[in-house]
């Protein structure tokens, strides 16, 4: 398999694991994290000890400028992203956060589609 994969939230949990498979079927994984830095470079070198690609990409993807710097990152070190894998974790965000949130998606999803309508 052959690709560019970016992964939201992959520096822990479901988030690593999917980055780590991904790397062994032969991806080249992105693992997004918001503030493990830590937690995400051990994703990363984990990946490359196994023979795989993968960097570290730091961004919030409740932020469209974060989303669209994130975007470049990963072309210009991996290559154009071919897939994703999105981690939602609301229901550990306080209650106001959980209703605003709900807007995040939209502007991550206007630039996830323009981006894919151009593959």
């Amino acid at each position: 398999m052959n690709g560019v994969l970016l992964v939201t939230g992959g520096s822990r949990g479901i988030g690593a694991a999917i980055c780590t498979l991904a790397a062994r079927r032969g991806l080249k994984v992105a693992v997004n994290y918001n503030r493990s830095t830590d937690r995400a470079m051990s994703v990363v070198n984990a990946i490359r000890q196994q023979g795989g690609e993968a960097v570290a990409i730091n961004g919030d993807v409740t932020r469209e400028a974060d989303v669209v710097r994130m975007f470049t990152e990963v072309d210009e070190k991996l290559g154009r992203i071919t897939s994703s894998s999105q981690q939602r974790r609301w229901w550990h965000q306080p209650r106001a956060d959980r209703r605003g949130y709900g807007r995040a998606p939209k502007s991550r999803s206007k630039h996830f589609l323009s981006r894919w309508n151009r593959l």
